[in-house]
């Protein structure tokens, strides 16, 4: 599912549970020589899922939103080499989860990154991101757009819209930033 094609129009990466848990693939333009590029196995826990793969400008790696156990049922951005490996996380790892009997207040809810896109010059890595999982009645914002500087580690808040901001892309140039919202029942 979610086929993207690379940078230069000879490969397609994909996503795909046909090793039993879902991975990000790469294929050549035509579909052949299908190869993964992430490697995760079953887990005793929930499964694993996959979404929003996309292509750095140099066609060298790719980002992707992935849940997988432990984390608490919230996506992550992750980096994989074309080549494949284990990947890398970008930003900052999920805030531990507080043992039932643990004293104190709750721990704030985990955040959800998930759509990313990467600026025409590589530095930025702009998604959507929510904090905590589903909720019923929930309350407008949601979702909002966020900055990942993948030089500094900074990341900063660049919407704040009321119907929420997601689903960001950028003009080829990267001076255009176009996201999906809701304004009032539209």
């Amino acid at each position: 599912s979610q086929p993207t094609w690379s940078p230069d129009g000879r490969t397609i990466a994909f996503l795909t549970d046909r090793t039993g848990v879902e991975n990000l693939w790469i294929a050549d333009a035509d579909g052949s020589n299908p190869r993964a590029v992430s490697k995760d196995e079953r887990t005793n826990d929930r499964p694993q899922i996959m979404t929003s793969p996309a292509w750095t400008p140099d066609g060298q790696y790719l980002v992707v939103s992935k849940s997988r156990p432990p984390d608490p049922g919230t996506f992550w951005l992750f980096m994989y080499h074309r080549d494949g490996g284990s990947g890398v996380r970008v930003g900052a790892a999920p805030p531990p989860q507080a043992s039932p009997d643990s004293p104190g207040p709750p721990p704030p809810p985990a955040p959800n990154r998930m759509g990313a896109v990467v600026s025409p010059d590589g530095r930025f890595i702009y998604y959507a991101q929510r904090t905590g999982t589903f909720t019923y009645n929930a309350r407008f914002p949601l979702w909002q757009i966020h900055r990942h500087d993948r030089e500094t580690g900074d990341v900063s808040q660049v919407t704040n819209a009321q119907g929420s901001a997601m689903r960001p892309v950028l003009s080829p140039d990267g001076k255009w930033l176009v996201f999906a919202t809701r304004y009032k029942t539209d």
